[in-house]
């Protein structure tokens, strides 16, 4: 299971203290259409660009690729421990908001506002 992208435009969206109707003038969509995406419907690629050049997030940060969530999905790949069921499911919330907030700081730094760690 992935983050959406409509949950990582809201969560983008809010962090920079946007309305949704601020957020869709920038993006040259409608409030409507907006409110659609963060509610759960599947965006056009031109709808995901709008949104990233709106939030000013890299394109394949808002579609949820990027190198942080490969290396996060070939750790998890590399694990090999049992775990129970509900254990699994715990993990698996873990790591999908590990993944939401280090991809998050990877498109703040690459838009500037974050230093580099290195």
């Amino acid at each position: 299971m992935s983050i959406s992208i409509g949950k990582r435009a809201k969560y983008f969206r809010e962090n920079m203290g946007m309305t949704q109707t601020e957020a869709a003038s920038r993006a040259g969509m409608s409030q409507a259409t907006w409110s659609r995406i963060e509610g759960g419907k599947t965006p056009t690629a031109g709808d995901v660009l709008g949104l990233s050049w709106a939030l000013g997030v890299p394109f394949d940060t808002m579609r949820g690729k990027s190198a942080v969530r490969e290396r996060l999905q070939f750790a998890a790949r590399s694990n090999t421990e049992k775990t129970s069921a509900g254990d699994a499911d715990k993990l698996e919330n873990v790591k999908e908001e590990l993944t939401f907030l280090l991809e998050f700081a990877a498109g703040l730094q690459e838009a500037g506002y974050l230093a580099s760690a290195r």
